[in-house]
């Protein structure tokens, strides 16, 4: 009697253990039921357990759970396909990689998860194995990001190739050679040339042999300025002054100059000149002054003196108006666009690839040859600048220096 009644106290504790697990499995179907009636007549986000963020869903305006990758509002997630719940983190779909945060959206830009920073494209695909341009903290950079996705630093040898890529991932360029590379063109031409250059992505460049000259034409890029610089304070009007200031700088019309400087010196052209001197200052082109109209054009004036400028001052210059730093952003942009509506294509333009944008300015007169500007490449943009005097040959000269800089940051990558 004993040994039978040992033997039927387990069963009772089997019964009562499959009686608990079918009551926790009724209730938790009936919850998940009430909670499917509960959605059927809503709207929006909503978490099967309260305070379980791996349990959201998403019910839309037909009372259905969503699936798969939905953009809600601005902005896009992913659900899974089998129980609707919301997905955080790496989730890879149809062999492309994604990163959601902790709430769910999917990322794109620069982005750092566990101490290594990846890129997501627009459509929110990681890149991999690619060289990528964009701007951080609104400076331009160049990054390259492996096949995990991560951003390269250091010394990388890629496709049999060596890069050198500072702490923030920024491809480094070597301005020793390029600099080498340009003097050794240099050498081949009598003459006196000054050439500058500068990469506005890692701020690194190279003057070579510096020196002050009659800048030509090259001057109006300072009269532009001091025009714009009216125009943002009021005393002007673009729209009045427009058939003065496209040609100035378009086909680079005398006339439209020395008009310019008497219509921002209240009719006195030398006093344009002295506000637009004041302003070469603030700029920074310390080595450029403008003393006298331009000829052959109507409207002439002069103090006695000489314009001059040099290569350095251009470069400052066309850096600042990079920046927009030179008046307003408006003001800038519009500038910028009549720079790369130049028309003289036979100095550096004709080095340049096609349909390669290039702002800048040219200028000519007896033996004096000169032309610089902002040469726009994704992530590689730059500016070269190169004066010369009595070069027999100056639009072989400036070919060849346009060609060898330009080559240069084409193939960084």
């Amino acid at each position: 009697m004993e040994e039978k009644s040992m033997n039927k106290q387990p069963l009772k504790r089997k019964w009562s253990m499959k009686k608990i697990i079918l009551v926790i499995v009724s209730l938790c179907s009936f919850l998940v039921l009430s909670f499917a009636v509960h959605l059927s007549h809503q709207q929006g986000f909503f978490s099967l357990f309260p305070f379980v963020s791996s349990t959201m869903v998403y019910v839309n305006e037909d009372g259905e759970l969503a699936h798969g990758m939905q953009k809600i509002g601005k902005d896009y997630y992913y659900f899974s396909k089998e129980t609707g719940f919301m997905k955080k983190g790496f989730q890879t779909i149809n062999h492309k990689t994604y990163y959601f945060d902790k709430n769910g959206k999917r990322v794109t830009g620069l982005h750092t998860v566990n101490g290594k920073t990846y890129y997501f494209e627009k459509d929110g695909q990681m890149l991999k194995k690619k060289f990528k341009a964009y701007t951080k903290d609104e400076k331009p950079m160049l990054s390259y990001f492996d096949q995990k996705g991560h951003m390269v630093t250091g010394t990388k040898t890629i496709h049999k190739k060596k890069y050198v890529f500072d702490q923030c991932g920024n491809l480094q360029i070597d301005i020793e050679k390029l600099q080498n590379d340009v003097q050794e063109i240099l050498s081949q031409y009598s003459g006196d040339i000054s050439v500058y250059f500068k990469d506005l992505r890692t701020r690194k460049g190279f003057e070579i042999h510096p020196e002050s000259m009659y800048p030509c034409c090259m001057i109006k890029t300072v009269a532009l300025a001091a025009v714009f610089q009216e125009i943002d304070a009021g005393t002007i009007d673009y729209a009045q002054y427009e058939q003065w200031i496209e040609p100035m700088i378009t086909i680079s019309d005398n006339t439209s100059y020395n008009v310019l400087m008497e219509v921002i010196g209240d009719g006195n052209g030398l006093y344009g000149l002295h506000k637009a001197n004041v302003l070469a200052q603030q700029i920074g082109m310390r080595n450029t002054a403008l003393h006298h109209g331009l000829q052959p054009g109507q409207h002439f004036f002069t103090d006695g003196g000489a314009n001059i400028s040099c290569a350095n001052d251009i470069c400052i210059f066309f850096e600042k108006l990079y920046d927009h730093e030179l008046r307003s952003k408006k003001s800038c942009d519009q500038m910028i666009d009549l720079f790369k509506r130049c028309t003289d294509y036979t100095a550096l333009q004709s080095g340049l690839g096609q349909n390669v944008e290039f702002a800048h300015k040219t200028g000519c007169a007896d033996t004096y040859y000169h032309d610089g500007g902002i040469v726009y490449l994704p992530g590689r943009d730059y500016i070269l600048v190169v004066f010369s005097k009595d070069v027999n040959v100056y639009t072989s000269l400036m070919y060849e220096l346009s060609s060898c800089v330009f080559e240069y940051q084409d193939t960084l990558i």
